[in-house]
């Protein structure tokens, strides 16, 4: 008999045991993508980027929802420069200049605290 629990559950301590400093912010992708379920494994990647934080250049970010990075920001084992921090929230609000004003005024108002200065691209 076909045990979707105990699948799903096995897929999860395989994740978890893959999971690395590279493969982390794809493994996050992918899991913000396929929804609800992977409540763990987000978990377990925000905590692996957010202590290498600085190890990941700035375009890693701009791919991940603005909750998402804000979570980022925000998580107890955050381990980044000032400077990293800066030129993480500057990239993002630039990558957001696509989207509609009230996004970019969203992202704006969560990461413009972070930036330390603003160097024009």
């Amino acid at each position: 008999m076909l045990q979707i629990p105990s699948l799903g559950a096995a897929c999860v301590a395989f994740l978890r045991a893959s999971l690395s400093q590279s493969s982390a912010p794809t493994v996050l992708a992918s899991s913000l993508q396929l929804g609800p379920g992977l409540e763990p494994i987000i978990a377990e990647c925000t905590s692996i980027m957010a202590r290498e934080f600085d190890s990941y250049p700035c375009e890693v970010f701009t791919r991940f929802p603005p909750q998402t990075l804000h979570a980022l920001l925000g998580h107890p084992r955050l381990r980044a420069s000032p400077e990293h921090l800066s030129r993480v929230a500057a990239a993002y609000i630039r990558s957001m200049m696509q989207v509609g004003i009230v996004e970019l005024k969203e992202a704006f108002g969560r990461f413009a605290p972070y930036m330390k200065e603003i160097q024009p691209n």
